[in-house]
Order: structure tokens, then C-alpha cells, then sequence
């Protein structure tokens, strides 16, 4: 199991290191685990911020108090310092419309001339 925790990590490694500037946001779900990466999104890095929007208050107080081990999780595999994390909770009428989004198939979404908007 150990080999294959060592594969990973070098085949992310390579990964991030074609988009260095992405690289915190790309790292964000192993940082945060599978079950916590369902509900919020790494939307943004720059000047060694990263922004992480989440469904709501209780969320963003609850991840604040997380920050040191994931700034430490995060700095072990990105190479541009992460020196904070900013949690935004998302406002009712975003999270209704991502959760409306989440149960049409993106082909659907994409192809469908309802979704098309006008320019």
C-alpha cells in the first residue's frame, strides 16, 4: 500500500508541476478528504490565498478550524506557498441553482437550447 501511496504522490507531483499556478486548488481535495471535497470548491489561489466556497456558515466556522492541518497538507505537495485559506459560504440562491445543476448530465446541459443564453 505504501508503493502505491508513493505513485500517487509523484504522479500528482507531475501533475501540478505543468500547472504550478493551479497547483493549490488542484490539491485542495487530497488536503481536505473525498467526503469534505464533495461540498466545497477551491475557486481561487493568488498571492498564497486560497478561496474555498462552501454550502454555508456553519461550514465555513467549522473548516476555519481545520486550516492549520490543511495549510500543512496543502504546503507538503504545492510548490508555491499556501500562507491562508479563505472559506466563503455561498448564498442560498447559488447553492439552489449548483444543486439544480448537479442533477442534469452535462451533455444535456450543454447541448440542450432551454440552458442556451442569448448574447
Amino acid at each position: 500500500m505504501k508503493h502505491a501511496s508513493t505513485t500517487l504522490q509523484k504522479i500528482f507531483r507531475e501533475t501540478i508541476s505543468q500547472q504550478p499556478d493551479k497547483a493549490a486548488m488542484l490539491a485542495w481535495p487530497l488536503a481536505c478528504g473525498a467526503k469534505t471535497a464533495e461540498r466545497t470548491d477551491a475557486v481561487g489561489f493568488s498571492a498564497g490565498v486560497l478561496t474555498v466556497t462552501v454550502p454555508d456558515e456553519a461550514w465555513r466556522h467549522e473548516l476555519q478550524c481545520l486550516t492549520p492541518q490543511y495549510l500543512a497538507a496543502l504546503n507538503q505537495v504545492t510548490p508555491q506557498r499556501v500562507s491562508r485559506i479563505e472559506f466563503v459560504a455561498r448564498n442560498r440562491h447559488e447553492r439552489r441553482y449548483a444543486n439544480t445543476l448537479l442533477w442534469f448530465p452535462k451533455k444535456m446541459f450543454l447541448t440542450s437550447p432551454i440552458w442556451r443564453i442569448s448574447t
